[in-house]
């Protein structure tokens, strides 16, 4: 009774002890696996706060969306699950679409001001040349951020059945 583990081990089969590492490995998968999958989830804690202007934060999103992009690239050249990244581009998505909502009321606030103020012509013109350029560009963004989803959505749906095969 005063043996250890390893020795018990070193008088098994090869057999048993192929065995024995696979239950181990398997069992350390299943501890590890949602401790890896937590890690690798998304918080942009940036969006809720209430120091940064909705512009600002509307800038950090898309920087978040450059690297979360890089990141996908990344784990597709080196043939990783990339479903984590996928539905976290799409809470982005929906996070820079609730910021464009408040950016399109502060464009309404300029507007009103500009108005108000009786200020040149000259001056609406410019801003109105500038909400259509950020309307412009985006939409843009917008509609190549669905694109990637979908064709992203594609991947992992390839990626299933190849595991499954």
């Amino acid at each position: 009774m005063g043996s250890s583990i390893i020795t018990a081990m070193r008088q098994l089969s090869p057999f048993m002890k192929s065995v024995a590492m696979a239950v181990v490995i398997t069992f350390g998968m299943l501890v590890l696996a949602p401790a890896a999958l937590a890690a690798r989830t998304y918080d942009w804690g940036f969006i809720s706060d209430p120091a940064l202007s909705v512009e600002t934060k509307l800038s950090m999103a898309v920087q978040q969306v450059e690297a979360l992009l890089a990141t996908i690239e990344k784990r597709q050249a080196d043939k990783q699950a990339i479903d984590t990244e996928r539905e976290a581009l799409s809470q982005l998505r929906g996070e820079i679409q609730q910021l464009d909502q408040a950016v399109t009321a502060n464009f309404a606030a300029i507007d009103k001001e500009i108005q108000d103020k009786e200020l040149p012509a000259v001056i609406q013109q410019r801003q109105d040349e500038m909400v259509a350029h950020y309307r412009q560009q985006l939409d843009v963004l917008l509609n190549l951020l669905q694109s990637i989803e979908e064709l992203l959505s594609k991947v992992v749906f390839d990626q299933l059945n190849q595991a499954t095969a």
